[in-house]
């Protein structure tokens, strides 16, 4: 039986239960997670790719840009958007500190969302870039054999 909520799953008697808060993800959390794991499956087949360590550095930051944002607090992005939708419909404006960490957090959610898209559509990421051709060629070999798993994971379920 196929579930319709992924906060909800079956317990083994036969109940069924909420999952706890720790256990559940947002779709946009998932999106972030598996983004993350293509910059590390490159870097652990680091050897295979024959990548150079000025490589392995770039794909290693971009895999932490990429995790670390999927630890975003949903809770403080929830607080976040109340308060905009709260001052478009006229209520009154925060101190200045609140309303530049307000805007400083948009810029960020809304520039990883671009990258994100990008990077479906293209198929690619900004890793992908510090690779050579050979080593390009390389990749999509190993794509073929399934030791990797292929850009188009990182499309939502």
């Amino acid at each position: 039986m196929r579930l319709m909520f992924a906060s909800i799953s079956r317990s083994v008697g036969g109940r069924w239960r909420r999952r706890p808060r720790s256990v559940r993800r947002s779709g946009r959390q998932r999106q972030r997670l598996r983004a993350g794991r293509l910059f590390g499956q490159d870097v652990e087949h680091r050897e295979a790719l024959n990548l150079s360590d000025e490589q392995v550095k770039i794909l290693t930051e971009e895999c932490t840009r990429y995790q670390g944002t999927a630890d975003t607090n949903v809770r403080q992005m929830a607080r976040t958007v109340a308060l905009v939708h709260h001052l478009l419909y006229g209520g009154t404006l925060p101190a200045t500190e609140q309303m530049e960490e307000i805007d400083r957090q948009l810029v960020q959610w809304a520039a990883l969302a671009l990258e994100l898209a990008r990077a479906q559509v293209a198929g690619t990421y900004h890793g992908m870039k510090a690779l050579t051709p050979d080593q390009l060629t390389q990749r999509a070999a190993l794509h073929q054999g399934g030791e990797l798993h292929p850009p188009r994971a990182l499309t939502a379920h």
